[in-house]
């Protein structure tokens, strides 16, 4: 529920506000699409919270029992190189979506250049793995 609250308030977050984003390009640029959407999701947070918690009251009850050295062994990075790389272009990405006011760039070719950076530029194996 929290990543479609967040999903709202950014151009790129869900197809709706990618296709008002485009229509809109000449007049409403990425950082003010945010402005403009972000209080009203700031706003709708703690009820959604609240919402849920009395909906999934019993669920929260009692102590969580998580063993984080057996989650870590179930699910290892095996590759950190490849988690650095992934993550350099995604921060790449995030900071040409808020320079838009001086890139221009359409926030739609800033993600498909991303998409792209990571497939022309890391190993295909790791696609095949998957």
């Amino acid at each position: 529920i929290y990543s479609n609250l967040g999903a709202t308030a950014t151009m790129i977050g869900d197809p709706p506000n990618i296709l008002i984003g485009n229509m809109l390009a000449e007049y409403v640029t990425f950082n003010a699409f945010l402005l403009n959407l972000a209080p009203g999701v700031l706003l709708s947070a703690p009820a959604v919270f609240w919402f849920l918690l009395w909906y999934y009251g019993d669920f929260f009850e009692g102590d969580l029992d998580v063993d984080i050295e057996k989650l870590e062994k179930m699910y290892p990075i095996t590759d950190r190189a490849l988690l650095i790389k992934c993550g350099t272009v995604l921060g790449c990405v995030m900071v040409s979506f808020f320079l838009n006011p001086l890139t221009h760039l359409d926030p739609a070719w800033i993600a498909i250049m991303g998409a792209v950076w990571l497939l022309v530029a890391f190993d295909m194996h790791h696609c095949h793995e998957a």
